[in-house]
């Protein structure tokens, strides 16, 4: 049987685990841009729901 020297598994746990969190932060960054969106949308329709024309 051959061996696998440690180094080499370690270095296949450490790719699986940066792509790993990668994908998390990714995720996190992409949760995070859609809550800047909602935010934006939200702001500007109470901005426009609160402007009242004073002849209405």
């Amino acid at each position: 049987m051959g061996s696998i020297s440690f180094g080499k598994i370690n270095q296949v746990r450490n790719i699986k685990h940066e792509s790993t969190t990668l994908a998390i932060r990714n995720a996190g960054e992409s949760a995070e841009m859609k809550e800047n969106t909602i935010n934006k949308l939200i702001g500007k329709r109470t901005v426009k729901c609160l402007e009242i024309p004073h002849y209405a």
